[in-house]
């Protein structure tokens, strides 16, 4: 008589792993869902990649090529890539900044002048850990105030400054492959700068005093090294 399948012997021998059908197996053991397509696969026909476990077709790292019977099963889902966040000031160190080209452009008629000071998401729900930058404008001192604190920017509108609508979410804290943000302040025009370096205090001079990393963004279009 044979030994039927699941039947307990005397030796440890390990039991073939079957195909019952697509992504469907017997005796394979702990699944979990593909980080590329989230259909779930055995554990043991996966690799690692950023983002988690994933199938080994996926192992060359180009991760957009699906079979098209599983986009029966499960959509495959297209995360949206970090887009451009421009800083863009004069020559007295008025700053702005925005992710909308149009605005920067409108501010560069002006004679401003503009730079890519990192990458980030126009909405908070790419990425764990963004939070919303909140942006107000006094028109008195020209000074642009950016902030993560609610209760920063509530005591700015207080004090004068008019809140900006736009959509920017940025990162409260450092890791791989994001870049902190500096603002700076000088008292004697009462306005704020945000700079990539500390050694930005070289070019902005001793007026300037250093408050905080005020926040943090992506160094490139590549999302959060995890």
């Amino acid at each position: 008589m044979g030994i039927r399948r699941g039947q307990v012997t005397g030796r440890r021998t390990p039991i073939p792993v079957e195909r019952l059908g697509r992504n469907k197996y017997w005796g394979a053991g702990i699944y979990a869902n593909d980080a590329v397509n989230g259909i779930p696969r055995p554990k043991q026909f996966m690799i690692p990649q950023r983002g988690g476990l994933v199938s080994e077709r996926w192992e060359d790292g180009t991760r957009d090529y699906s079979e098209p019977g599983d986009e029966k099963f499960h959509a495959i889902v297209q995360l949206a890539a970090p887009e451009p966040l421009y800083r863009v000031e004069t020559a007295a160190f008025l700053s702005v900044l925005t992710m909308d080209a149009d605005e920067r452009d409108d501010l560069v008629d002006d004679d401003y002048r503009w730079q890519v000071i990192g990458y980030t998401y126009p909405d908070g729900d790419e990425e764990i850990g963004l939070t919303r930058l909140y942006r107000s404008h006094h028109s008195g001192t020209g000074d642009t105030l950016h902030t993560t604190s609610a209760a920063e920017h509530a005591a700015a509108l207080a004090a004068g400054y008019l809140a900006v609508s736009d959509s920017i979410f940025v990162f409260t804290a450092g890791a791989l492959n994001r870049r902190p943000i500096y603002r700076w302040y000088k008292s004697s025009t009462a306005v704020h700068y945000y700079g990539t370096s500390l050694d930005d205090i070289a070019f902005l001079g001793s007026a300037w005093a250093l408050q905080q990393v005020a926040f943090y963004v992506l160094m490139g279009k590549e999302r959060t090294v995890a």
